[in-house]
């Protein structure tokens, strides 16, 4: 029988915990779990809170790793409501990627940022004719000074609709601006393979929930009165029209990627 040392025994124990620190981001089980709560608990302190989810490539996966397990320097590649890492509401909001994370932020330093949800159409300037916001950066941070007095748009969480074909306006999502990214706001994040993430395992979290709004103070306009188009229609899309009016924005001036073949969801990084 081989005998250790003392010392060789600790050099040993100490790889062993280094290798398993370094493999736990990737949770490759964590869809076994039957009890959604420890699920979503897995790897986050009682500060974090759970704001959404994001589907990314291996390659997104293995910077968040480097970088600590965080999300920092992500600009997004659309800027419909705002430069930065879009995050959904719904693990199927989007068109899947290889992962899919959860995103959390400390709880304490998400509260003291300031929110705001972001209409296709500002309808505030008295006497003027309604202006479209999305993928507009400069009447967008505009929209933000004036509805939050003292606001810097740099550094503002923003929530809309999701624009895409189908039923994908009644979904939403979030942006968090590259200012705040990282340890600005405390960001954690879990990922794991979209394919071992089982539909109903992950609970929905509604951007456009009254109690939601007032719990995190998101700022603007309520999203059910949302004026959605120039005319001022206040009432939103259902899905039940929705898909006839995706036939019209099919020729939009808004670009939205999609993966080859594919025109379900747009993709948001």
């Amino acid at each position: 029988m081989l005998l250790l040392s003392l010392p060789i025994f600790l050099t040993l124990l100490v790889a062993l915990l280094n290798i398993s620190v370094t493999a736990s981001p990737i949770l490759h089980n964590q869809t076994e779990d039957s009890d959604t709560s420890k699920l979503n608990r897995r790897g986050a302190s009682d500060h974090d809170l759970l704001i959404g989810y994001r589907h990314v490539p291996k390659q997104d996966v293995d910077k968040y790793i480097a970088e600590g397990n965080t999300i920092k320097g992500v600009n997004g590649n659309g800027y419909q409501i705002g430069s930065g890492a879009y995050v959904a509401g719904g693990i199927h909001d989007w068109i899947p990627g290889q992962y899919m994370c959860l995103v959390w932020v400390d709880r304490t330093k998400w509260a003291k940022l300031k929110k705001i949800w972001i209409p296709r159409y500002d309808h505030t300037k008295s006497g003027e004719v309604p202006v479209e916001l999305w993928d507009k950066r400069a009447l967008m941070d505009d929209y933000i000074r004036r509805t939050l007095p003292g606001a810097d748009p740099a550094q503002t969480i923003r929530f809309g609709r999701i624009m895409g074909p189908g039923n994908m306006i009644e979904k939403t999502q979030l942006v968090i601006p590259p200012a705040v990214q990282g340890n600005v706001l405390g960001i954690h994040v879990q990922c794991s393979e979209s394919v071992k993430i089982k539909d109903g395992a992950l609970t929905r979290i509604n951007y456009r929930d009254r109690e939601l709004i007032q719990k995190w103070q998101i700022h603007g306009i309520s999203p059910d009165l949302e004026q959605f188009t120039k005319k001022g229609d206040i009432k939103s899309p259902s899905p039940s029209t929705s898909k006839s009016r995706s036939r019209s924005r099919s020729s939009s001036k808004y670009p939205i990627r999609r993966k080859s073949g594919s025109s379900k969801r747009p993709v948001r990084h």
